[in-house]
Parts: C-alpha cells; sequence; structure tokens
C-alpha cells in the first residue's frame, strides 16, 4: 500500500511540473486542460498502481543466485516502466490540449486504464523473456552451449509449450493495437468538437496528425497479430517469433510519417 501511494503521489507530481514547464505546448496549443481534472486523477492512480504491480513482485534476495536473478529482472521492469510512462505522457498530452471530460472521453478512459492493467503482466513477462533470451545469446557465442541446453534452460522454464509463444505475441498485439486506438478515437473525437473546442487551423493539422499517427501505430501489432495467425498453420512457435519482428516497422514508418508531417506543417505554417 506505501509504495502504492507513493508511486501515486510521484506521478501526479509528474504531471504537475510537466504542466508548470510547458511540456506540450511546443507544437501551437492552447492548453485546455491546465487544471487536472478528477479523470485525470483517477488515471494517475491507476497508472501508478500498475507500476506497483511490477515493483510487488519482487523480493528481497536470499542469496547471490537470487541477487544476479533479481538483477537480471530490472532491464525488463526498466523498459516497462518506459514504455507504461509513455501512455501515461500520451494522455497527459491529450488531456493538456483538450480538457474533455465528456462521458465519451471517459469511456474511451476507462477502457485505456482497463487495457493498462491487463497489460502489465503480459508486457513484463515478454520483456524478461526477451532479455533472458538476449543474456543466453550472448553466452552461446561465446561459450557455445548447445542449442539443445538453450531450449532446456530458457523455453521449458518460461515457455513451457512452445506454442505459447503464438499466444503471447497475440496477447501482446492486442493489447498495444487496443491502447493505440483508443488515442486514436480520442483525438477522432477531439477532431469532431473542433467547433466547441476552437480550434485554430494548426490545432487542427495537430490533432488530425495525432489521430493518423495513432492509427499507424495500431496498424503495426494489428499486422504482427494477422502474421502470426496465418504462420500458426505451418509453423511452431517460429509464428509468433516472426511476428514479433514486424514491430521493427516502427522504426520505418514512424520516423517517415513524423518527417513528412513535419514538411507539410512548416509549409502550411511557416514561422
Amino acid at each position: 500500500m506505501n509504495i502504492f501511494v507513493r508511486s501515486s503521489g510521484f506521478v501526479f507530481m509528474i504531471r504537475q511540473s510537466l504542466i508548470k514547464k510547458g511540456v506540450g505546448s511546443k507544437d501551437g496549443f492552447h492548453f485546455r486542460g491546465s487544471e487536472p481534472s478528477r479523470m485525470d486523477a483517477f488515471t494517475d492512480a491507476v497508472f501508478a498502481f500498475a507500476i506497483t504491480l511490477l515493483v510487488v513482485s519482487l523480493e528481497v534476495p536470499q542469496s547471490t543466485s537470487e541477487l544476479f536473478e533479481t538483477i537480471q529482472g530490472f532491464v525488463p521492469f526498466g523498459i516497462c516502466i518506459v514504455l507504461l510512462m509513455q501512455v501515461w505522457f500520451s494522455h497527459y498530452h491529450f488531456s493538456l490540449r483538450y480538457g474533455l471530460t465528456d462521458n465519451y472521453t471517459m469511456y474511451l478512459n476507462v477502457f485505456l486504464l482497463f487495457v493498462v492493467l491487463f497489460y502489465v503482466y503480459p508486457l513484463k513477462f515478454l520483456f524478461t523473456f526477451l532479455f533472458k533470451l538476449l543474456l543466453y545469446l550472448l553466452a552461446a557465442i561465446f561459450s557455445s552451449p548447445s542449442a539443445l541446453a538453450l531450449k532446456t534452460e530458457l523455453f521449458d522454464q518460461m515457455i513451457r509449450n512452445p506454442e505459447h509463444m503464438n499466444g503471447l505475441m497475440l496477447i501482446y498485439g492486442a493489447g498495444a493495437a487496443a491502447m493505440f486506438l483508443v488515442f486514436y478515437f480520442l483525438y477522432r473525437h477531439a477532431f469532431r468538437k473542433k467547433e466547441e473546442l476552437k480550434l485554430s487551423t494548426i490545432e487542427l493539422f495537430e490533432t488530425r496528425t495525432s489521430m493518423n499517427r495513432h492509427l499507424l501505430m495500431a496498424i503495426v501489432p494489428l499486422f504482427s497479430i494477422i502474421i502470426t495467425l496465418l504462420l500458426s498453420i505451418k509453423l511452431s512457435w517460429q509464428a509468433g517469433a516472426i511476428g514479433g519482428v514486424a514491430y521493427c516497422l516502427y522504426g520505418i514508418a514512424i520516423p517517415v510519417y513524423e518527417t513528412i508531417m513535419g514538411k507539410r506543417r512548416k509549409k502550411l505554417f511557416p514561422e
């Protein structure tokens, strides 16, 4: 409970600090949600609880072996924290821009929080598995253990049924797609309320840009899900592995989209 209270206070403190520093105001937006609403406070509390779920699973090591095992878990833990805070920052950004608290926004917000809480353990499990796999592969390069030893020590411990790898990637993809689609519909809702919000021309441009960006980010995990489902007909756990490679598309699609929209913005709104 103490961890949750401290996490909640820490997240709220981050929100207040970002608002005071004007983070998110450099894109031509007028702050409509500079005063955090009750929905924002509830969102901060849920994200703090999600972080708490990651923390409480860590126990004090009783031996050096357990200590080394715990240290290995800090890297996946850190990655999960970063990913969760990125989702939280996206919510902060939307709330600061529009300050919407109507029923439609509230329902989407609640669904987002549901997905975040559902997403915590699959997220941590996946990155724990990937990090341990990386360590085994590095060990294989320098000490040359057999492939059978790799399978026995890692796959049989964490993924006892190889075909569960496909299910893991499907769960991860569904969670990622759901979160990005929520933000897509949130920005779409804000765009539809442009007259009520009195959005300027540049604000309309940024709203549409953010809406399409999140749709693009949702397409990648959906594409991964399709690949995994199609390949699972003929392949075993390799289908999930190949589906996971699809996330590399983020490194191409997002920079290209940002470059195109950045050039378009400079052309439409020269400084």
